[in-house]
Parts: C-alpha cells; sequence; structure tokens
C-alpha cells in the first residue's frame, strides 16, 4: 500500500490482513487503481482467502456466515477466473 501512495483508514483496532478489510481494498482498487487489482489478489488476498473462506463455512455457527463465506468465495473465484490471476503460492498455517 505504501508503495502505491494508498493509505488505510480505520479505528486500528483490526488486523491488517483481516478479510473484510482486505475486500473493501480489492474493490478500492478496482475502482482507483484497476491496474493493481491483478497483484493484490496474486499476492495478497487470493493466496490465504480461499482456504479462510472454506475455514468459515465450516465452522460458522451461524447459518449468515456460512452463506457469507459461499457467497465471498464464489464472488472472489469468478473475479480471479474472469481476470485470469495466477495465485501465489505460498505456505498456510490455517
Amino acid at each position: 500500500m505504501r508503495e502505491n501512495g494508498i493509505t488505510a483508514r480505520g479505528t486500528g483496532r483490526e488486523p491488517e490482513d483481516h478479510i473484510g478489510k482486505m475486500l473493501l481494498l480489492a474493490g478500492w482498487l478496482a475502482v482507483e487503481k484497476p491496474e493493481l487489482v491483478d497483484g493484490f489478489l496474486a499476492e495478497h488476498l487470493a493466496p490465504w482467502a480461499f482456504r479462510y473462506l472454506e475455514l468459515l463455512e465450516e465452522d460458522a455457527a451461524q447459518p449468515f456466515y456460512r452463506g457469507l463465506a459461499v457467497l465471498a468465495d464464489t464472488t472472489l473465484r469468478a473475479i480471479v477466473d474472469e481476470l485470469g490471476v495466477r495465485i501465489h503460492k505460498k505456505r498456510l498455517y490455517l
């Protein structure tokens, strides 16, 4: 973000890699800096988001969160596929 002149706003209470914050940034990039979307998805969001959303769907105690996980996963996969993003492989610890 710093390299691209993007300043984060928020309460400072949520972690930098909070799924909601990352999805919000992806949407903002799509509008404001579309040339950065592929790299952001490939390097920073997609390597772990699909696994996270899978676990959220499996472990959610409420149907709302299961549905939210499915919707987010389906939408993110469609975007990655449509753009032809090549996701970087990273070791996951979850």
